[in-house]
C-alpha cells in the first residue's frame, strides 16, 4: 500500500519536475516489514513452521483444566502423612457450597482420593493445641481445592470422563 501511494508521488513529482519524494523511514530500513518492495501480507510468517501459525487460534476441542473448589462438612477420613511433609488417602465430604465447575457435587457427599496433597489445619488452634490429621471429626468444615478437566460443551462428550485433581485440603473446627 505504501509503495503504491510513494510511486504515485515520486510520479507527480516528475511529472511536475520538483524531484523525487522518498519516505525517510523507508529509506533508513529498507527490510522493514510492508516497506520492502515485493514483500506482501501472506508471506509474513514464511519460514516460522506451523505452531507460529496456530497461536491465535482457539483451542477447539482440547481437554481443558479448570479450578475445582467444594466446601461443606467432613464425613471421614483416613490420611496418612508422607515423608515430604503432604497427604495422601481419602476424604469423604458433604457439598454445601462450591464453585461453577464443582457445582454438580452440590448436596451429595463426595469421597476424594488424594496423593500428595497440601493439607492446611485450623482445627485447636483457638484452644492453643497444635492441630494434627488425628484431630480431625465429622462435622469439621473442610473446603476442596484443586483442578478438574473438561471438553467445551460445542465438542463430542462420547468417552469422556471429567477428573478431579485434588491439590489442597483445609480444615476447620465446626462453627
Amino acid at each position: 500500500m505504501l509503495t503504491r501511494k510513494t510511486t504515485i508521488a515520486a510520479l507527480g513529482a516528475a511529472a511536475v519536475g520538483l524531484g523525487v519524494w522518498v519516505p525517510f523511514s523507508a529509506a533508513a530500513n529498507p527490510g522493514s516489514p510492508g516497506r520492502a518492495v515485493g514483500r506482501t501480507i501472506e508471506h509474513r510468517d514464511q519460514g516460522r513452521g506451523k505452531e507460529h501459525a496456530a497461536k491465535g487460534r482457539t483451542k477447539g476441542c482440547n481437554v481443558h483444566s479448570v479450578a475445582y473448589i467444594a466446601s461443606g462438612v467432613l464425613v471421614s477420613d483416613s490420611l496418612t502423612e508422607n515423608a515430604n511433609g503432604t497427604y495422601s488417602g481419602e476424604v469423604a465430604v458433604e457439598v454445601k457450597r462450591a464453585n461453577h465447575y464443582a457445582r454438580g457435587e452440590l448436596g451429595k457427599t463426595v469421597t476424594y482420593k488424594v496423593s500428595e496433597v497440601r493439607v492446611v489445619l485450623g482445627i485447636g488452634s483457638q484452644s492453643g493445641q497444635q492441630p494434627t490429621v488425628e484431630g480431625l471429626k465429622a462435622g469439621d468444615r473442610a473446603k476442596v481445592i484443586g483442578r478438574i478437566t473438561f471438553l467445551p460443551r460445542r465438542c463430542s462428550q462420547a468417552g469422556f470422563t471429567p477428573t478431579v485433581t485434588v491439590k489442597r485440603l483445609i480444615f476447620h473446627e465446626a462453627a
